[in-house]
């Protein structure tokens, strides 16, 4: 069988070598970072067990992208939230077989609400931990993973995705039933939240948590708390005071110390589960009035060093969102055929009462654009906001000379390309002509902006912002610049909106181009009945119809 591990933490790594190692499948690794994949074939992966034993795979195959790995039959997701949606995984094959280990539970209720009793989920009862990439130490009780099948139409599933992990020597048990599928996720969901929590708050580990009588009663607390939200949404993790207990005055074999991601994240500097632990918890107490005093304070308190240690979340969830939508477009464009290497760039503001947008960096293609690498702008001045001159070269001046007016006029989105397309037509004496339909609907939205300069000052955005807002009483909102002798540009309320007037302008220059010329354009009576058509389409502003939340969200599901 093929099998696909996605992530290369800890947990991906353990179950990847060894079944790598001890079967007869065929293991791909997937790790988002590629320069990470490309280190990883090259020094290989190993994991030392409590037993003693190592565990090594030298040139393993990994990949950056699930595109580049063939179809698969069993696909483990052993990354942090957020969990891949079935969609992201679709070229590993429409009946690859997925079963997700990550810790938390709204992903379980996800799964649920997407594939009823077709879903499968897992749990891995499992300490392992990694301080240096492509190694994983395993101590503590010995493994075992669990895995639930929602209905009988899934349990052939979990029984080949059981066979593979027995085949690698993990003791693997299978459930069948919704009800006992939550409830040993609602049991390890409550356990880990509670002690990882305390344990990042006291930064100490369970046996001295455990051993202080006040850190021991808050521990307590925590548990209690999680075991009543369990109970008030039907799931009730019973003997939970008794597992840390036990966890916590038992001796495995080296195991000086027990401690949780959450607490080693937070050491290492990196980014914790934070809103897939405790957030979650708050909400699902939230959703049936549950009184969580404890889990709001461990919250509170780790709140701070999650935002020092992921600056991308602050200073709201709006910048998180906005930061993601941003990205996705970059990786979009770039998939569409719209990139040009570093000279072009896209914008979006992060909420309607910010004075902040985001904007490409200089120096990355658009197909690297993540959303930490996404630079932070003053709306009202242009100037960079996170970092400044202390992180020289990567803001390109000319993106801000632009992108900077668009902003203050009131385009929360805005994108700029250099297609050859896009070019072509903004050369061509006519520009663009109604000589399809798409070609017919776009034009309402057009407007021409004539080649000056380089864009070395905000004039340059101001003049666009200017053009923009042309038009008679009776005219459509301006969508799209053809921007003569340079390319296009697109304008919107959203990430959504610009991205799909730019697809669909750029898909008007590219039919004209493949256009044998003399063109035979389209009747001036049928060219002013399908503008008018289009206003009511898509609206005397132009968002109406790319408002809809549907084409963002299938868009979004490609990548």
């Amino acid at each position: 069988m093929r099998v696909c591990i996605v992530g290369t933490g800890a947990m991906g790594i353990y179950f990847g070598t060894l079944i790598a190692k001890r079967t007869q499948h065929t293991v791909y690794f997937v790790c988002r970072d590629a320069a990470r994949a490309r280190d990883l074939c090259v020094r290989g992966v190993r994991v030392r067990l409590s037993s003693g034993e190592d565990v090594a795979v030298q040139h393993p195959t990994v990949h950056s992208n699930v595109r580049d790995v063939p179809q698969c039959d069993v696909v483990l997701l052993c990354t942090k939230q957020p969990v891949p949606r079935r969609s992201a995984l679709t070229p590993l094959g429409d009946r690859a077989i997925v079963l997700s280990l990550a810790n938390g539970i709204e992903h379980v209720c996800q799964a649920d609400v997407d594939y009823g009793t077709r879903a499968l989920v897992g749990c891995a009862r499992i300490m392992v931990d990694s301080s240096v990439p492509g190694e994983a130490v395993q101590r503590g009780p010995s493994p075992s993973v669990e895995v639930g099948a929602f209905g009988t139409e899934a349990a052939g599933d979990a029984q080949s995705v059981a066979r593979v992990l027995r085949d690698a020597g993990v003791v693997t048990t299978v459930y069948v039933g919704r009800d006992t599928t939550y409830r040993f996720m609602w049991n390890k969901f409550a356990f880990i939240t509670a002690v990882s929590a305390v344990g990042a708050v006291t930064d100490a580990p369970l046996q001295e948590v455990h051993a202080c009588a006040a850190s021991r009663e808050l521990l307590a607390s925590a548990v209690g708390e999680a075991r009543a939200v369990a109970r008030a949404h039907g799931h009730d993790p019973t003997g939970l005071q008794e597992d840390v207990d036990v966890l916590a005055t038992t001796q495995y074999g080296d195991l000086e110390a027990v401690t949780f991601s959450l607490q080693r994240d937070a050491q290492r500097g990196r980014s914790m589960e934070l809103d897939a632990q405790l957030g979650a918890m708050l909400r699902l107490a939230a959703d049936r009035d549950v009184v969580v005093p404890t889990l709001k304070y461990l919250h509170a308190t780790l709140m701070p060093r999650e935002l020092r240690l992921c600056p991308v979340h602050t200073p709201s969830d709006a910048e998180a969102r906005a930061r993601a939508n941003l990205a996705a477009c970059h990786r979009l464009l770039d998939r569409h055929g719209m990139g040009d290497l570093f000279v072009t760039h896209a914008s979006l503001r992060i909420s309607d009462d910010s004075d902040a947008f985001l904007l490409t960096p200089f120096g990355v293609l658009f197909s690297q654009v993540t959303p930490e690498s996404l630079v932070k702008v003053r709306v009202s001045d242009g100037t960079r906001l996170d970092g400044g001159a202390e992180v020289p070269g990567l803001v390109n001046d000319t993106a801000c000379m632009i992108h900077a007016p668009l902003q203050r006029a009131g385009h929360a989105a805005v994108v700029h390309t250099h297609t050859a397309a896009g070019n072509a037509v903004a050369s061509a004496r006519d520009g663009l002509l109604p000589l399809n339909q798409k070609a017919m609907l776009v034009l309402p939205f057009v407007r021409e902006h004539p080649y000056d300069a380089l864009a070395l000052a905000t004039e340059e955005g101001e003049a666009m912002a200017r053009v923009l807002a042309t038009g008679g009483d009776d005219s459509a909102a301006a969508r799209v610049l053809l921007l003569r002798h340079h390319g296009l540009l697109t304008v919107g309320a959203s990430m959504a909106e610009a991205f799909l007037w730019m697809e669909w302008m750029e898909c008007a220059c590219r039919y004209q181009v493949a256009s044998a010329p003399p063109y035979e354009t389209v009747d001036p009576v049928v060219v002013a009945r399908i503008a008018a058509q289009a206003k009511r389409v898509f609206g005397v502003g132009g968002s109406n119809h790319w408002g809809h939340p549907r084409y963002w969200e299938a868009l979004l599901e490609t990548l």
